[in-house]
Parts: structure tokens; sequence; C-alpha cells
């Protein structure tokens, strides 16, 4: 039994050992990158909620333009992923609305239509 108790005894000092930093080590545990990526998501999440979203309620043509004002979008600022939601419009609407569109952008066009 002595024997036992001392193997037990020396191997939980052993297991402290590599387990527990000496105080002169410094600190062992931090992992730079883990850090920087915390610190950037903590950010971000402090910002979303500081910007506004840049979306409306449904509204008239008229008053759209007023929105992007609104944004601080100006002539020149680049703008990704626009999405442009209307309720309902008939055919000659649409195709109004399509011949309006600037040159030199690609579209896309999805829609239900109504069955006949």
């Amino acid at each position: 039994m002595a024997l036992v108790n001392t193997y037990v005894s020396n191997r939980s000092l052993s297991t402290r050992r590599f387990l527990l930093p000496k105080k002169s080590a410094g600190i062992l545990y931090i992992d730079r990158d883990l850090t920087i990526y915390a610190r950037a998501v903590h950010l971000a999440e402090q910002w979303k909620a500081t910007t506004p979203p840049t979306g409306t309620p449904p509204k008239t043509p008229v008053n759209l333009p007023g929105e992007v004002e609104k944004w601080g979008i100006q002539p020149a600022t680049t703008v990704s992923n626009v999405n442009l939601n209307v309720s309902q419009m008939t055919g000659a609407q649409l195709k109004a609305l399509l011949s309006k569109l600037p040159d030199g952008v690609t579209y896309a066009l999805n829609l239900d239509k109504e069955k006949q």
C-alpha cells in the first residue's frame, strides 16, 4: 500500500507540474489570432448596433431619392446588392421600369406571374 501511495502522490505532483506554469513563465495561454478575432467580432457588433439599416418601408417613387440622400449616397458612391421590391405592377409598368435602367450594369429579374 505504501508503494501505491508513493506512486499516486508522485504522479499527482508531476501532473500539477505540467498543468500549472511557473510564475516566471509569464502568460502562456494567450493565442494572438484568437484575441484579434474576438476583438474584431466585438467591434463589428458595436458598429452594427450604431449604424442604422439602409432600407425603407414601402414608399412612393417620389420619396425614394430622399431616402438615398439621407443615407449619404452621392453620385460617385459605389453601392452593391441593391434590391428594389415592388409588391404589384402591370406588365406595361414593368416594361417601362426596365427600359429606364442604366446600361453597363448587370441585372437579375425575379417575379411571380399571375396565372391566367
